[in-house]
C-alpha cells in the first residue's frame, strides 16, 4: 500500500488544500508522526502497515520553476518550493525511520518534457536526498507513448544516479485526442460531459487499455496502476449500477493471459495491432490480440511450424460486443476497430 503525504487535487471553487505549507518543518514533523503511527506502533498505531510513502501529488501541474502558481489545482508553489518540501519531509522520515520506503513525486507525464523531473532529480542528487521510488502519471490517447515514457523515466533515474529507485506508474488511463479536461473537472455542458465519459470508458479505451498492458510487459518499471477500478465517472471499470464497462473486459482478457505459465515469442504485427501468447499448464495456448486502430484488421493464427490450429474459441470486446463468443474464418481472426480478442487454441 502507498500512503500519500500531503494534499491531493483540489477542485473546490475556493482553493484550500493545494497550497505549499507555510511551515515546512512542522509539516515534516506531522508527516513523521503519521509514518510512526502506521508503521512503528506509535500512539496506539500499527506495525509495518504502509509499504511506500509518497510525498505530495502532481506538484508540476500548472507550475513553474521559480514563481508560485496561482492556477494549479495541486500545488500553489513553485518547483523549487516543492524540492525544498520534499527535502524536509523525506530527509526527516529517513533519519528517524531508516527502513521507510520514501519517494515521490507523483508527477504528470508533462514533467518528463517540461524540465521538472530533470531538475528534481538533479536537486535530489546534489543534496543526496533519499529517493526509493519515483511515481508518475499519464493520461493519453497514445498507447505507445506510455511505454516510451517508462523507458525515458528509467533513463533519467539511472542517469541521475538513482538506478536502485523503482519507477512506479501510479496513474494511467485513456483520454480521447483533444479531450477538454474542463468537462471532467468543472461544471460544464452536461451533454459534453456525458459524451466524454462514454468515450473514456468505451471500446477505444478498452483497446488502449489492453495495448498498454501488453506493451508494459517489456517496459522498465516496477508498478503500473490503472486509474481506476471502481464506478467513478470518466475513469471507472463499472457504471454506477455495477455493470462492467468495456475496459473491464480488457482487464479480464489480460487476467486470462496472466494464467499462462510460459510466454511465447511472436512475430512482428501491423501498426496499432498488439498481441501476446502463452501456454497453460495443460498445454492449451492462449493469445490476446488488440486492434487499437479505427480500421478493421485480420490476424492470421499459426502455431509453431506454420500449422493452422485445429480448434479455437474466442471472446471479443468491441464497440458492439461485450465478451461475446466470436468465430474465426479458417485460421483468420477478423477484428472490428478498437477491439480486443482472447483466443484459446488447441
Amino acid at each position: 500500500m502507498t500512503y500519500r503525504l500531503g494534499y491531493t487535487i483540489d477542485h473546490h471553487p475556493v482553493k484550500k488544500f493545494c497550497f505549499m505549507p507555510e511551515d515546512v518543518e512542522t509539516f515534516a514533523r506531522v508527516c513523521l508522526g503519521i509514518v510512526r503511527h502506521y508503521n512503528c506502533g506509535w500512539a496506539g498505531g500499527f506495525e509495518k502497515m504502509v509499504g511506500r510513502w509518497e510525498i505530495w501529488n502532481e506538484p508540476d501541474l500548472m507550475t513553474t520553476e521559480n514563481e508560485p502558481s496561482t492556477t494549479s489545482t495541486t500545488f500553489r508553489g513553485s518547483w523549487r518550493d516543492y524540492f525544498r518540501l520534499y527535502e524536509a519531509v523525506a530527509g526527516l522520515i529517513k533519519r528517524e525511520v531508516p527502513e521507510a520506503v520514501v519517494g515521490g513525486t507523483a508527477v504528470t507525464g508533462l514533467a518528463i518534457r517540461s524540465g521538472f523531473l530533470e531538475k528534481f532529480l538533479a536537486y535530489a542528487r546534489e543534496r543526496k536526498l533519499p529517493l526509493d521510488f519515483l511515481s508518475w502519471h499519464t493520461y493519453t490517447p497514445d498507447a505507445g507513448s506510455v511505454a516510451d515514457d517508462a523507458r525515458e523515466v528509467r533513463r533519467m533515474l539511472d542517469g541521475a544516479g538513482f538506478s536502485k529507485a523503482e519507477s512506479c506508474l501510479t496513474e494511467w488511463h485513456f483520454t480521447p485526442p483533444g479531450a477538454d479536461w474542463r468537462y471532467i473537472m468543472t461544471p460544464a455542458d452536461h451533454l459534453k460531459k456525458r459524451q466524454l465519459s462514454v468515450d473514456m470508458t468505451g471500446s477505444r479505451c478498452a483497446a488502449f487499455t489492453a495495448a498498454v498492458l501488453l506493451l508494459l510487459q517489456d517496459a522498465p518499471l516496477e508498478m503500473a496502476n490503472f486509474y481506476n477500478g471502481d464506478d467513478m465517472v470518466f475513469f471507472g471499470l463499472f457504471d454506477r449500477l455495477g455493470v462492467p464497462l468495456k475496459p473491464y473486459y480488457a482487464m479480464l482478457a489480460f487476467s486470462k493471459m496472466v494464467e499462462c505459465g510460459e510466454r511465447l515469442a511472436l512475430p512482428g504485427l501491423a501498426k496499432d495491432v498488439y498481441a501476446a501468447a502463452g501456454v497453460m499448464a495443460d498445454g492449451r495456448v492462449r493469445a490476446m490480440v488488440v486492434n487499437n486502430s479505427a480500421e478493421y484488421v485480420s490476424v492470421r493464427l499459426k502455431l509453431a511450424g506454420g500449422k493452422a490450429p485445429r480448434d479455437c474459441s474466442c471472446r471479443m470486446v468491441s464497440s458492439e460486443h461485450d465478451w461475446v463468443e466470436w468465430g474465426l474464418e479458417g485460421d483468420f481472426l477478423h477484428m472490428p476497430n478498437w477491439s480486443v480478442g482472447l483466443v484459446e487454441v488447441v
